[in-house]
């Protein structure tokens, strides 16, 4: 029998879109401050480096070539991540619910584990939650975990990766994959512009940098290419 795309996960989005708008309005109600403010957001990093992969519909592609003139929210994904996944993909389906006429706006979810979450797989995420490739979503699979991983620290500066040993026999206790779940956000000349603990395990801490990510997002998608 074919194991279920994103079992755990899954149902945490499908729970979790219940108070979907009831949390949006929360962390939105003080976009209009963190969008206004007169500090730059800083430059933490310059893409260097490619990631390049193959999307659900077995196209080749290259992450900076997709993203490149576009402003760009990035997040690491495991389709059967038993909880912090869920709730990252969560904020970025708000995110796309938010800007849906930002023509400029791309999200982008990399399988950090793409041997286990193959371009088939994440189509049938996708799929499974209204995401289409004319959306402005991008799934990217089909290279080798180091190479994911090299991305990921060296051009992201997200933490390392560990994954400890498992196989399909693991009880879902013993499956896990520690990697750094905070968004990043890239500008239009690829440059890191901020990473957000949307996971965070404080809630005001949470709301708060969830709030100064639609932002940023914002102030981003506002300038003139």
């Amino acid at each position: 029998m074919k194991p279920p795309v994103f079992p755990t996960a899954l149902a945490l989005v499908a729970a979790s879109a219940i108070s979907g708008s009831v949390i949006l309005h929360r962390h939105l109600k003080n976009l209009g401050a963190f969008s206004v403010q007169p500090q730059p957001i800083p430059v933490k990093n310059k893409l260097t480096g490619d990631l390049q992969g193959i999307s659900p519909s077995g196209d080749t592609l290259s992450f900076r070539e997709s993203t490149l003139g576009k402003v760009t929210v990035c997040a690491y994904l495991w389709t059967s991540c038993p909880e912090g996944c869920a709730n990252v993909f969560l904020t970025m389906k708000e995110l796309r619910e938010f800007f849906a006429a930002a023509p400029g706006l791309q999200l982008v979810s990399v399988a950090v584990l793409p041997d286990l979450d193959p371009p088939r797989r994440l189509a049938e995420f996708a799929a499974s939650q209204g995401i289409t490739e004319s959306s402005g979503w991008l799934f990217l699979s089909g290279f080798s975990r180091q190479s994911a991983w090299t991305f990921m620290h060296e051009q992201l500066l997200l933490n390392p990766t560990t994954v400890p040993t498992f196989t399909d026999e693991s009880p879902p206790c013993c499956r896990r994959c520690d990697h750094d779940l905070r968004v990043v956000l890239i500008d239009r000349a690829q440059r890191v512009r901020g990473l957000y603990p949307v996971h965070d395990p404080s809630p005001d801490t949470r709301e708060f940098f969830r709030a100064k990510l639609f932002g940023d997002v914002s102030r981003l998608v506002a300038e003139t290419p």
